[in-house]
């Protein structure tokens, strides 16, 4: 009775010798009747591609990059078919040494023109803006520049302290939701905007008026917008912040303007919107339209600014993240095109000797057209079966070529290795 180990060498043998004679066998009956292989190959693929009637490339990023069974995707799924409303941020950052001068946000306000003003195939800023509750109250505190900086007196205090027992209120809370909602409906409505130019309107004439120190007083004294009449956090706004010794906000870096473009989550269509790379954020077609229209409208602001200055303007729309992914996946086209062709060359000079007769054109070209037939058949066969194409299977051919090419060495390396009598025995 052999041992355990002499037993496991004896199977791997078989099954190695039976694997061998199988494709032995195989080759030899694909040698012998070379043209019915061929016919078969193609009739076979020709089945396979009538699945791609229904092919079906997947975009949505919550199908191809996030588990089925997660509580994000159960979560998500909820929000957009409950809530089923949300905004996309685009936004401006101008960088200074101090942001808080008077001609940066004159700078600023200009900029904030032109974007509201920025138009696309007809699609306005007022066509695709996030629309909010206007509380129409009188929230702005005038001071007189020639008031010592950040000095308040008795009354403006209690001003100032009705205001925040005012906003402390929560009526969403207090109020039943068809009381609270019946109010909200009767507001007025007004487009999304968060930026400092709030605390005047974004008017033009007190803009140009504006000292230093009425910028740095609004800024630290101002929490509801006087454009909308909402509760907002204006220092959020600003980075590399400055403040003196009793925490007031003297200087700054950065700051930062933003535009909320409207989305209802149950008209947006993936197959539309989306993008080849399965990046794409969910958005509307107006809404992207105008996000382009705004990269248009600030690429030409960055192109025309004055770079021997210490200001830059940096911008972002909702869109880029998918816009730059997607076209990082497939941005080189041309190189695979270039690299498929070199592949070819080279398989070439490989298998082929250099006289006129013997170059093998024909087996270099059939061995890459194989890798084009598979990834036909592979596609089709799972479209029938309704599996979704998506960017991973971009590599496919890529994979399929290095089995192809190494194919195509081994065969004609055997071939090669045999003498004149075997070649005549094997029929080859």
């Amino acid at each position: 009775m052999c041992s355990e180990k002499d037993c496991l060498h004896f199977l791997r043998s078989r099954t190695q010798e039976k694997l061998e004679l199988c494709f032995y066998r195989y080759g030899i009956l694909v040698a012998n009747y070379p043209w019915t292989f061929i016919i078969l190959s193609f009739a076979l693929t020709s089945v396979c591609s009538l699945g791609l009637l229904n092919f079906h490339q997947e975009k949505n990023p919550m199908n191809l990059w996030v588990p089925p069974n997660s509580d994000f995707k159960r979560d998500t799924d909820w929000f957009m078919k409950n809530i089923r409303l949300g905004y996309r941020i685009q936004t401006v950052m101008v960088t200074a040494p101090d942001v808080l001068e008077p001609w940066v946000l004159q700078q600023l306000l200009e900029i904030r023109n032109q974007v509201v003003e920025s138009t696309l195939q007809n699609v306005t800023w007022e066509d695709v803006c996030f629309r909010v509750p206007v509380v129409l109250l009188n929230t702005r505190r005038k001071r007189s520049s020639n008031n010592e900086l950040f000095e308040r007196d008795g009354d403006e205090e209690a001003d100032a302290d009705k205001f925040n027992i005012l906003y402390d209120f929560e009526p969403s809370v207090v109020l039943p939701s068809a009381i609270f909602c019946s109010i909200v409906s009767s507001f007025s409505t007004g487009c999304y905007e968060h930026s400092i130019l709030e605390f005047w309107n974004y008017d033009e004439q007190d803009i140009q008026r504006l000292s230093k120190e009425d910028i740095i007083f609004a800024l630290n004294h101002t929490t509801i917008s006087p454009v909308l009449g909402l509760s907002m956090q204006y220092t959020q706004l600003l980075g590399g912040v400055v403040r003196n010794e009793s925490g007031v906000i003297v200087a700054a870096s950065s700051l930062l303007s933003q535009w909320m473009v409207h989305v209802n989550f149950s008209a947006v269509d993936m197959d539309l919107v989306g993008n080849d790379g399965g990046t794409a954020d969910w958005a509307t077609g107006q809404g992207l339209i105008w996000e382009q229209s705004f990269l248009d409208t600030m690429g030409n602001i960055t192109s025309s600014l004055d770079h021997s200055n210490t200001t830059d303007v940096l911008y972002e729309a909702s869109r880029s993240f998918g816009d730059i992914s997607s076209s990082a996946m497939f941005q080189d086209i041309l190189k695979i095109a270039c690299g498929v062709f070199l592949t070819f060359i080279f398989v070439l000079l490989v298998l082929s000797k250099f006289s006129c007769l013997e170059i093998r054109i024909i087996p270099a070209g059939a061995g890459l057209a194989c890798v084009g037939l598979a990834f036909v058949s592979a596609c089709g066969f799972c479209s029938a079966l309704g599996i979704f194409y998506g960017p991973v299977h971009t590599s496919l051919p890529f994979l399929l070529m290095g089995i192809g090419v190494d194919d195509m060495f081994v065969i004609m390396a055997c071939r090669n290795n045999l003498n004149e009598s075997q070649k005549k025995f094997y029929q080859l």
